[in-house]
């Protein structure tokens, strides 16, 4: 099925159901594809990005000099590269998401900082909220500007931290309200040290006494904007992240983003309130275009777990940004996207997914390149089974990583990714770490050899170490792992304290009948309206214990909602799936107990506290989703590519990687639920030692040497 990432979003996501212990291969299937028309529209940028990367850029020199080569960002811009989805009227190459990312992981997989300036501009800059702006002086002016070639950024990350619901950026009122005064400062902001008009957030404190966070569209030649300094990170040198102060920086009221298209791209929802479940904005989350610090946002900061405006519900714009969406012309939106959240979750994928992907292309690259050219003891490295296993599991990982990107994007028009996009963000930061992780461990010393090392003495100058670097950033882009994980769960367990929500349990058994069998994690129980089938009953797996080859769930009439035309009947997949389908609704069942038992007895608010249960619950579905994602992708490409069995094998390997890390996972979450009274609370123990009072003798080793200088350790520690 051909799709298009600019089709109207449906209202239902397949990992929110996942939730509720149902699988919607009725979502899934059958696996959207990208439009051959629009992925033509696609080829000609790629094939115009590389011929200007080989012409124009060292990769090992921007690493040396840290910074694109002179004139680099003009040729992007003249050639339509940096306003890869604005409308052509504006200069912009009216490109599809799906297409942009096709165009950023190119760069990625030759200059990771070009990846990020093109990614940062097109996922965060100003031309992106042309999509949300209604007819006025700030469309104009951000239409002229972006005609002109402006280079664009998102200011939002403090020193304070991302993840605070504030900002200590303030915006004054002046001349009667004509005006605003923005003084504070802005740290690792995405194309901050180049940008020529930036979004920046800051407090207005109303004549009440409430404060508000809003954007500001700064111009950055104005009176008062300072590049204080451009950041120099563990990877990703030569990316422009900058630091920015504004002192006294004069504002026109008219370069405020109004309040009906949002007044801020991530307002706060406090936790536990009601808000559009399974997409809300969960507490401490921003999203904007930087890199932010204390194991928050980071690299493009979108690190919106939910994705919508504060008190909108899935699907949904606000009634006046609606109404503005409705008088644009087809020309004036790239596509319907209007909601700042959504817009952030869209960024935030196009900054993460395509150089994740180009990392695991090219760690998948490299070790066949290594491995073929290489003997030990007289056989081929190829010859070891270890080897072998190692390739291909690296191989998995970039199955993995494509079909959650193309997913999220494509499947819009069946599905609301939003949630789904969260997830995704982590799976494919952690696919891509353990691709390149798996590559250097496979090349050895000279995996961890620099390319420019291995290059002088005569070795392949593979640059398996600048990209391991790289990678490592992915894993704090748009949210570290945990909290994502963590705000992931809170969001899609709100249904669960709603009325009605969350999945109704089963039905006592007839008396005489044989009672269902329990699993870990609580009572085998039925999602709502969607059957489990259990040995021996109708329609219910063989004697080996194995689904049959069809999910059995109904659809069509009937059928609980977010099926269709073209939906309807049974999803086949191929008989060696049994096994993996079989876990896989089992483990979905589990899941769902769980969220009941967790949910059924504590309020949300206490629920919140329960941080690491609330993480692991969080990346289990996330694990759920993507075994989902590849069984449902690699069965369609079966069946089209009729003797084909390479896909098939391709999708065993990942699904049985990511069954292991799911023993894991509820290894953990049982022993964090089952804790018992007599055993060490790990918090505590992290808390002795953060108050001082224990655990000094973890740090008098042999480097702390006693005397008036004291130890090295003591160089590192500020008080």
């Amino acid at each position: 099925m051909t799709s298009s990432d600019t089709s109207p979003p449906a209202s239902t996501s397949f990992l929110q159901e996942l939730y509720l212990g149902r699988v919607r291969w009725d979502l899934l299937r059958p696996f959207p594809e990208q439009d051959p028309e629009d992925r033509r529209a696609g080829d000609e940028a790629v094939a115009r990005l590389s011929r200007l990367l080989l012409d124009r850029v060292d990769p090992a020199a921007v690493e040396t000099d840290g910074r694109l080569p002179e004139g680099f960002l003009g040729a992007l811009q003249d050639s339509g590269l940096l306003s890869l989805m604005i409308d052509p009227s504006l200069g912009g190459l009216g490109l599809s998401w799906l297409n942009a990312c096709r165009v950023v992981e190119t760069a990625a997989s030759w200059s990771m900082p070009v990846a990020f300036a093109l990614a940062v501009h097109n996922g965060f800059g100003s031309g992106v909220y042309l999509r949300a702006l209604p007819p006025g002086p700030l469309r104009d002016l951000i239409s002229e500007r972006i005609a002109a070639g402006v280079v664009s950024g998102t200011a939002d990350a403090e020193v304070a931290g991302a993840g605070n619901r504030g900002r200590t950026t303030v915006a004054v009122p002046v001349d009667g309200g004509d005006a605003y005064l923005i003084s504070g400062e802005k740290v690792f902001i995405g194309n901050g040290s180049v940008a020529e008009l930036v979004d920046v957030s800051a407090t207005v404190v109303g004549d009440d006494g409430t404060e508000e966070v809003r954007l500001f569209f700064v111009d950055t030649r104005s009176p008062g904007f300072e590049v204080v300094s451009t950041h120099e990170f563990m990877g990703l040198r030569g990316a422009a992240f900058g630091m920015l102060r504004l002192d006294r920086v004069r504002v026109p009221a008219e370069q405020l983003m109004p309040e009906e298209s949002g007044g801020w791209r991530m307002r706060p929802e406090p936790s536990g309130s009601s808000g559009s479940s399974g997409s809300e904005t969960a507490a401490g989350e921003s999203a904007t275009g930087g890199v932010a610090s204390e194991g928050e946002n980071a690299i493009g900061e979108a690190a919106s777990g939910g994705g919508t405006v504060a008190g909108e519900a899935p699907g949904e714009a606000s009634g006046a940004a609606a109404g503005a969406a409705a008088g644009k012309t087809a020309g004036d939106l790239v596509d319907d996207l209007v909601d700042l959240g959504e817009l952030a979750l869209f960024g935030r994928h196009l900054v993460i997914a395509p150089p994740a992907l180009a990392v695991a292309r090219a760690s998948l690259l490299w070790s066949r390149d290594f491995v073929n050219r290489r003997r030990i003891n007289d056989r081929a490295l190829g010859e070891y089974e270890e080897i072998r296993r190692r390739v291909a599991e690296n191989a998995a990982e970039v199955f993995l990583i494509e079909s959650l990107l193309v997913w999220c994007l494509l499947g819009r028009e069946r599905a609301d990714t939003r949630p789904d996009l969260t997830a995704a963000k982590n799976l494919v930061a952690l696919a891509s770490w353990r691709a390149v992780d798996g590559t250097m461990a496979l090349l050895g010393g000279e995996g961890y050899e620099t390319a420019r090392s291995k290059a002088a003495r005569g070795a392949p100058p593979l640059p398996v170490e600048r990209c391991f670097r790289d990678a490592r950033g992915l894993r704090v882009a748009g949210g570290v792992e945990f909290m994502l994980d963590l705000w992931s769960a809170e969001a899609n367990l709100r249904p669960y304290y709603e009325p009605g929500g969350g999945a109704e349990p089963a039905p006592e058994p007839e008396p005489g009948a044989n009672p269902r069998p329990s699993r870990p994690g609580g009572p085998l129980e039925r999602g709502a309206g969607w059957p489990r089938h259990e040995p021996g009953e109708p329609g219910g797996p063989s004697e080996g214990g194995a689904e049959p080859e069809t999910d059995p769930r109904p659809s069509g009439p009937g059928a609980p909602p977010g099926g269709g035309a073209g939906t309807a009947g049974p999803f086949p997949f191929p008989p060696r799936y049994r096994d993996h389908l079989r876990r896989l609704t089992a483990q979905v069942d589990r899941l769902a107990g769980h969220c009941r038992v967790m949910t059924g007895d504590v309020p949300m608010d206490e629920l919140l506290t329960r941080q690491r249960s609330l993480a692991l619950v969080g990346r289990i579905a996330a694990e759920l989703f993507g075994l989902s994602v590849v069984l449902a992708r690699s069965a369609d490409l079966a069946e089209a590519e009729q003797g084909n069995t390479a896909v098939l094998d391709l999708a065993d390997v990942a699904c049985a990687a990511c069954e292991h890390r799911l023993d894991g996972l509820w290894s953990q979450l049982a022993r964090e639920t089952g804790r018992s009274g007599a055993e060490t609370d790990p918090a505590t123990l992290g808390d002795t030692w953060l108050r001082g009072t224990g655990l000094d003798f973890l740090i008098s080793g042999a480097a702390a040497p006693s005397g008036p200088s004291g130890s090295l350790y003591d160089h590192w520690s500020q008080p």
